[in-house]
């Protein structure tokens, strides 16, 4: 898996994890709990990819809970297909 595929798992989770509907910033466990869980992460991916993430300015961090930034949408794994609206 390359760091791209890595770095879109983390950010879809995170997506996932901070929707309208629970509205609170993610902590870190968790998104290393569910990384781990469902997209087979290790703890040192996920943090890897954090960063990452961070300094590309696609998540905010405060201590050690995440959001995605404003505008930041789930990004579409490569076996999907995209549909044109």
């Amino acid at each position: 898996m390359t760091s791209d595929d890595i770095e879109r798992r983390v950010l879809n989770t995170l997506i996932a994890q901070t929707n309208e509907f629970q509205g609170e910033w993610t902590s870190e466990r968790t998104l290393l709990t569910v990384c781990a869980a469902n997209g087979r992460l290790t703890e040192d991916e996920t943090l890897s990819a954090l960063v990452a993430l961070i300094d590309d300015g696609l998540v905010e961090e405060d201590g050690e809970e995440y959001w995605p930034a404003e505008g930041v949408e789930r990004v579409p794994h490569p076996g999907e297909i995209a549909t044109e609206k």
